[in-house]
């Protein structure tokens, strides 16, 4: 039998540090021993810290410690070095207060003037002692009842003066109490001996003056307002004058309404609309119901839209009968209107049937005495509206008995 052989194995290195490194390098060292970092674990360079004889090599140790020198090397004796932290700079002391008031009488108070009419004192008297320095004893003083009662006498009573806004709302702000006196105002409103006014002239004479300034011989023309130019601003005198002035303007004037082809828009619109019955309609909205039936004799000529104004709509919605502003404008005439005489001419492309409804209801509304339906050569149009529903509409608006005497 063989004798066995003994072989002896290799230990195993127990630490990093007696690993064998096969290649020598001038940067890890020289030899077949490198050292590690215990921390990091990472080899350890034999020329760290100390600068390179090549120009073009740059030791990242070196680009370190340039931008910061507090920052931690690993490669280093594994040591690390905590950053110094910075001192804050020490705040300024603060100003000192001013000192207190020595009199409590300096302190300002908050609170108002108590009011002397709400507390019950309605006359007072104030009393100033002049007293020496180092005064001892008694301070007696007798005071006599007749010789006050006659002093408050004299006093003038404070008036209150209170501050009002700008509407004549009394304010609430807090008001001091002193003494003013009373304000006198000049009465303007009455006429000087011998001056007489516009009112004071004679009805006839006032009646003349309101025909010279409110009223045309011409119809005041909607589609074409030439004279438009004429100002109202008499009726803005007093109440007396507007009452007066206003019957004169509605009722003896001739109103005309027609589409108005123009266009307008406001300044942000990229395109501009047809005015259409818009101003008719803002005319009635602007004057109110008791102005309306003041109105006596107007015309309304029916016309559809031009296309080149509307674009964007069918030739069915550009029929006046669709018109919201115009079936609008019909309905506030037959709710407040008191006509006397009307006249309506229709000029669309399309003849009114008895399939408008909203329309017909609308125009239905309206009661005068004497009604006009005959068709007005100012238009290309022929007459559109059917015989039957012109004679219905007759029988309806003519009231059956009249309110006016025809000359």
């Amino acid at each position: 039998m063989a004798p066995s052989r003994k072989i002896n194995a290799k230990p195993k290195s127990k630490s990093k540090s007696a690993q064998i490194k096969t290649s020598s390098s001038s940067d890890v060292g020289e030899g077949t021993e490198t050292r590690y970092n215990p921390l990091t674990g990472r080899p350890i360079r034999d020329g760290a810290g100390r600068k390179s004889l090549d120009v073009d090599y740059l030791d990242t140790i070196e680009a370190l410690e340039e931008d910061s020198g507090d920052e931690v090397s690993e490669d280093e004796e594994g040591q690390l070095r905590t950053r110094k932290k910075r001192k804050r700079t020490p705040s300024p002391p603060l100003p000192p207060l001013p000192p207190l008031p020595q009199n409590p009488e300096d302190i300002r108070s908050r609170e108002p003037t108590p009011d002397l009419h709400m507390s019950g004192m309605t006359n007072f008297t104030s009393l100033t002692f002049n007293v020496p320095p180092g005064f001892k004893g008694p301070f007696v003083v007798n005071l006599d009842d007749a010789a006050l009662s006659k002093l408050q006498s004299q006093t003038p009573r404070p008036v209150k003066r209170q501050r009002t806004r700008r509407n004549g709302a009394p304010s609430h702000h807090n008001e001091d109490t002193i003494n003013v006196a009373p304000r006198e105002f000049e009465e303007s409103g009455k006429p000087r001996p011998g001056e007489i006014g516009f009112v004071d002239l004679p009805p006839e004479i006032r009646n003349k003056i309101y025909r010279l300034l409110f009223v045309d011989k011409d119809a005041v023309d909607f589609e074409r307002p030439f004279n438009f130019c004429r100002s109202s601003a008499l009726l803005r005198a007093n109440r007396q004058v507007y009452n007066e002035g206003r019957s004169v303007l509605y009722s003896e004037n001739k109103f005309m309404f027609a589409r108005n082809h123009n266009r307008r828009g406001n300044y942000w619109d990229a395109e501009q609309t047809e005015i259409g019955f818009k101003d008719f309609r803002v005319f009635l909205k602007s004057i109110g119901p008791t102005n309306i039936s003041l109105l006596r004799d107007i015309e309304v000529i029916f016309t559809d839209a031009a296309p080149s104004a509307t674009p964007r709509i069918t030739n069915e919605e550009r029929r006046f009968v669709h018109d919201e502003h115009l079936i609008d404008c019909l309905r506030m005439l037959g709710e407040n209107g008191r006509l006397k005489e009307a006249r309506f001419s229709f000029a669309g492309r399309k003849i009114v049937g008895r399939t408008d409804y909203r329309f017909i209801d609308a125009l239905r509304s309206i009661e005068v005495d004497k009604v006009d339906m005959e068709h007005r050569n100012r238009y290309q149009y022929g007459y559109k509206i059917e015989s039957d529903v012109k004679n219905e509409l007759k029988k309806c608006m003519v009231r059956s008995k009249k309110l006016y005497s025809h000359d």
